[in-house]
């Protein structure tokens, strides 16, 4: 019936020979269409099979999820604003524009305009458009809440009932990168033991359960990067080369919710020629970002007229129009800052995780191939953003930025586990470095790196924040006490 529509439209204006060839266009767009819609489903049974089929994933799964929830409290970060007023922009006033959602709500200082650009007389979040059109669903139950809690005479802020589900995406997404976290150990072989002890370091050692309690990008992202750099490894080990495709389109989709996700692709690439799998397999990698790339290339466009200009070249507060402007920091400042500065380093806040550095070299001797994919993506992102104006993640908690590769930092841990098993100083040194990397991650969980900023840090030296975070937050949570 649809094609004989369409037919029926076309007609007029086409000749048979072009007529049958929209036809046929149409037939293979819907069996395109339908395959990958298939896949999708293929993958959601996967994950629930995943979970279900045993006992110590469910287990996980269930510990994570419901701890990352009820963490959750509202912040409203500049970055989390910005992809809310989106979201809701788009199902309230059906616009890629802001102006009506900046008009009505505030969720932070409203003359900040942090995390919002102009152009052509309208207000445009800045940020990557994929968390905030996945979020849609979460918002819609929020709302449904929303207009419920109404009926029921019960008033609560719009913004604050519809915050919560969406802050439980990235609760979802961080439990679930959980699971996949511990499948992929046991595929790799490592033992139960080593498998269940590594996978509670990511859950509750890192800042994984920082980010799992707001609506930041980073747990979104992080789940989308593993998840990509799991199906490359499966794909290759059992030798489902069609399954490359599907593996292209979660790093398509991984690009909408950051940028800077796309350069885990080189050490994929890099990946596929130790496994001597380059031609076909990559290619067919690549073919798989291609929608997800282009819808975002098209929403560039319908936003700022060019779909190579993102919503960071207009920002009201910061300079993102040249690369010397983007990327001014001093490497060797930005190298040290995200991996041992007090306030951003990230083995002062998970020096658990000092563990993984022998590790690697444990886990290069029996997987040479997934030791280099792991440490080539982590220095992909750790170089990019070591040089980033904003290194520090602006006014966040620990090494924000870091945390959407962690698990490819963190999984060889496992192999330092294997290795010192039986000895039991090892294990007193261990749960020592584990008991602080979690007390640290509590801190986060109780506090807000906002409050205070004013009364602690000096006035207009953001960096000072950077530097002094772990300070600022045990003064909060001492003072709120």
């Amino acid at each position: 019936m649809l094609d004989r529509q369409i037919l029926d439209i076309t007609q007029p204006r086409c000749p048979r020979w072009k007529e049958q060839g929209y036809k046929k266009v149409m037939v293979l767009s819907r069996v395109r269409i339908f395959s990958i819609r298939n896949k999708f489903k293929d993958i959601a049974d996967f994950i629930i099979n995943l979970i279900w089929n045993d006992k110590t994933r469910f287990k996980l799964f269930l510990l994570t999820f419901i701890i990352y929830s009820v963490s959750i409290a509202h912040y409203y970060s500049p970055d989390e604003s910005s992809y809310w007023l989106l979201t809701v922009s788009i199902t309230d006033f059906q616009n890629l524009y802001v102006d009506q959602a900046l008009e009505i709500y505030t969720p932070w200082k409203l003359e900040s305009r942090m995390g919002i650009g102009y152009y052509n007389g309208h207000y445009y979040s800045t940020l990557p458009p994929g968390q905030s059109f996945i979020a849609i669903p979460f918002f819609l139950i929020g709302k449904g809440i929303w207009i419920l809690l109404n009926s029921l005479g019960i008033n609560l802020s719009y913004i604050s009932v519809t915050y919560v589900p969406m802050a439980m995406l990235s609760s979802i997404s961080a439990a679930l990168t959980i699971v996949l976290f511990h499948n992929l150990l046991t595929e790799l072989e490592f033992n139960d033991n080593s498998a269940l002890f590594t996978s509670i370091t990511l859950a509750f050692g890192t800042t994984s359960w920082i980010y799992a309690k707001t609506f930041y990008a980073q747990s979104l992202s992080m789940f989308l990067n593993f998840f990509v750099v799991y199906l490359v490894i499966l794909n290759t080990k059992y030798e489902k080369t069609n399954g490359h495709f599907f593996a292209g389109i979660i790093m398509g989709i991984a690009v909408t919710v950051r940028f800077s996700n796309i350069l885990i692709s080189i050490p994929i690439l890099i990946y596929f020629v130790l496994k001597s799998q380059i031609v076909k397999t990559f290619i067919l990698f690549i073919i798989g970002t291609v929608p997800a790339l282009s819808l975002l290339l098209f929403y560039n466009f319908l936003c700022f007229d060019n779909p190579f200009i993102m919503g960071y070249y207009y920002d009201l507060l910061y300079d993102y129009t040249s690369i010397s402007s983007v990327f001014s920091t001093n490497p060797f400042f930005g190298l040290y800052g995200l991996l041992f500065s007090p306030g951003r380093g990230l083995f002062i806040y998970s020096p658990i995780l000092i563990l993984s550095i022998p590790g690697f070299f444990y886990f290069f001797k029996s997987n040479k191939e997934e030791a280099t994919l792991f440490i080539l993506s982590f220095f992909a992102i750790l170089l990019f953003y070591s040089t980033y104006t904003w290194w520090h993640g602006g006014l966040s908690f620990g090494p924000r930025f870091l945390t959407d590769i962690l698990p490819c930092f963190v999984l060889p841990l496992g192999k330092t586990l294997e290795k010192f098993s039986s000895n039991r100083y090892f294990w007193v040194f261990f749960y020592i470095l584990l008991g602080f990397s979690i007390f640290t991650q509590i801190i986060g969980v109780l506090t807000s790196p906002l409050a205070g900023i004013q009364e602690y840090a000096l006035p207009g030296k953001i960096r000072d924040l950077a530097q002094n975070g772990p300070d600022i937050l045990i003064y909060n949570l001492i003072k709120n006490n």
